[in-house]
């Protein structure tokens, strides 16, 4: 059975034609507001082979947060306001995370003229950050 606590929610939204550009900026108005709710994080994506596609996501502690924030006056009166801006139905997604991880300590940058590093280079499997393990996986 999934675990009933800490999740990620996952909103697949389609602007409708001509629009991609402002509601764009229109999920950068209302992301964000998650905090208020008790999200933990959140993050808006935009596909590069299909411009009028975006993610939002949002994690949360309980399924409660999420609907408090889906629910709540401003996301409401968001939705209503851009309504036409965006394709129906949007079927919101929670999910449990199984796995995350990632490169501890600062971001590389890569310098084009600089000679780029063999994948022998890269980090060790111990630094390499893992969090958010299901407690499934041994």
């Amino acid at each position: 059975m999934a675990n009933e606590g800490h999740g990620v929610v996952a909103i697949h939204w389609y602007s409708t034609v001509f629009r991609a550009d402002s509601f764009e900026e229109a999920l950068t108005e209302i992301a964000p507001v998650a905090v208020r709710y008790g999200a933990t994080d959140f993050r808006v994506y935009r596909a590069r082979d299909d411009i009028y596609k975006f993610i939002q996501m949002a994690s949360f502690d309980t399924k409660v947060e999420w609907e408090r924030y889906w629910y709540g006056p401003e996301f409401s009166e968001w939705r209503g306001h851009y309504t036409s801006w965006y394709q129906v139905p949007v079927v919101p997604q929670w999910n449990d995370l199984v796995l995350s991880g990632g490169v501890e300590g600062e971001r590389a940058r890569i310098d084009r003229d600089a000679e780029q590093p063999s994948p022998q280079d890269g980090p060790e499997a111990s630094e390499v950050a893992q969090v958010g393990r299901s407690p499934l996986v041994g």
